[in-house]
């Protein structure tokens, strides 16, 4: 078996690991960078529907792997492409991907994957999914691939760790984890019965470089969003990520013990809706509420669900729970607004912001973003203060060295780093991979 990691072994974002055995070859995530890959100190700025796949290879966006991306006659078709969780920097070029390779994933990321296709262009356009199972080998069809996936605790719903099997030797890849979500037992018995015999470990290493590392849990991430409701008697807008499904439930709940009203936009309900289970927060008869779940249908979003037929079912599922926004006028105060920078136009107009307060609940290097901008120009001209209540989805250090612990590869090597040489910290045996690199992987 053989390895390369085409990006991620000095940076975060832009994840892509080719694995090859004889020739059989799949890949375990195709993601989009978060920095400029010609200058690293920059975010990247790219518009996926009007550059070109040969603008995008030239930029360094886009990695050279035969046999991946539609369009190009550059040899016979990757086996299969494994997918670790529904984020775009591990998926955010499967747009481009040739529609006839399978994509493992599970159906939770791929339900998730769907509908946000709608709300942002281009999607993950997946056409050939293929599910996967907690813990269930799966064997990659006319290849000697086995790929076990382990669900973690991470801040993308259904997100997987793999072990990869063949010629006989085993390969894990972390993917993005931590040990302090709503979902930390995941972790928890993960450590406690770790697959065995790791010749290599793949694993992300986000928050190496932090020496202020945040892992605050969800349950304390919750304790902190009743204090800042509680103390500002004007509107409160939240920005979080709509497929945060975690941090949804924390809002949900800090508001219900608070005694505020929560209110959503169609694209975060829409995403609730479809995780498909009915123990979270989401729109329909099954969801026993007592008035503190509401729904904001705005103009833009709800032609988008009305131009879906397999979608409108969420308009009538939302109609029940709907909040106008006249009533959210009358009483500022006790409303919670789910709110992205997308929705600067429609929230900006709904009620006084004076008194309130904006709480940024997102990594804090989305707020370079030019479109934050415009929308701290916008809180800053109501008075609106701003305030962070954040835990990150990623593992801290102490968590990371219980799960190289866990497994003991016999060799650990980082991704998903801009810090990778600290890993040397947590294992005695660590290679330092640059991308590129084709290594091989060998029993202890």
């Amino acid at each position: 078996m053989k390895v390369t990691v085409h990006r991620g072994t000095h940076e975060i974002g832009g994840s892509c690991v080719e694995v090859q055995a004889g020739r059989s070859r799949i890949l375990i995530d195709l993601g989009l960078p978060l920095v400029d890959p010609k200058d690293p100190t920059k975010s990247l700025e790219v518009n996926l529907r009007r550059e070109s796949p040969a603008q995008l290879r030239e930029r360094g966006v886009m990695p050279r792997i035969a046999g991946v991306w539609a369009g190009l006659d550059d040899g016979p078709a990757m086996d299969a492409i494994l997918l670790s969780h529904p984020h775009q920097d591990h998926h955010g070029l499967f747009s481009f991907v040739r529609p006839d390779i399978p994509v493992y994933l599970t159906a939770d990321a791929l339900r998730v994957l769907n509908c946000s296709d709608l709300f942002i262009k281009p999607g993950a356009q997946i056409h050939n999914a293929k599910f996967l199972n907690d813990r269930q080998a799966k064997k990659i069809p006319g290849t000697p691939f086995i790929v076990t996936p382990f669900l973690m605790d991470h801040s993308a719903y259904g997100a997987m760790a793999f072990l990869v099997e063949a010629d006989g030797k085993r390969l894990f890849y972390s993917g993005d984890f931590r040990g302090h979500g709503r979902k930390a037992a995941l972790f928890d018995a993960f450590c406690r019965k770790p697959p065995r015999r790791i010749d290599r470990l793949l694993m992300e290493g986000t928050t190496l470089g932090s020496d202020s590392h945040d892992a605050r849990t969800e349950q304390t991430l919750e304790n902190d969003m009743i204090a800042l409701l509680r103390r500002y008697s004007g509107l409160k807008l939240v920005s979080v990520s709509g497929q945060n499904i975690d941090r949804l439930v924390t809002i949900y709940r800090a508001c219900k013990r608070s005694r505020h009203v929560l209110v959503l936009d169609l694209y975060a309900a829409a995403i609730l809706e479809e995780t498909q289970r009915k123990t979270l927060p989401h729109p329909g008869p099954d969801w026993k509420d007592d008035g503190t779940l509401r729904i904001l249908f705005t103009s833009k979003y709800e032609r988008i669900l009305q131009r879906h037929h397999a979608y409108r079912k969420v308009l009538a599922l939302a109609e029940p729970f709907q909040i106008q926004p006249e009533e959210i006028a009358r009483d500022p105060g006790r409303h919670v607004m789910i709110f992205r920078d997308s929705l600067l136009a429609d929230y900006s107009s709904i009620a006084d912001w004076n008194n309130g307060v904006l709480i940024y609940s997102q990594w804090s290097g989305y707020m370079k973003a030019a479109s934050f901008l415009k929308v701290d120009a916008e809180r800053k001209r109501h008075g609106m203060d701003l305030k962070s209540c954040h835990t990150s989805g990623h593992a801290s250090k102490a968590q990371l060295l219980r799960f190289v612990q866990a497994l003991q590869p016999n060799v650990l090597s980082p991704m998903h780093t801009f810090h990778a040489d600290l890993a040397k910290a947590l294992w005695d045996r660590v290679e330092i991979l640059e991308d590129g690199q084709l290594i091989e992987v060998k029993h202890r």
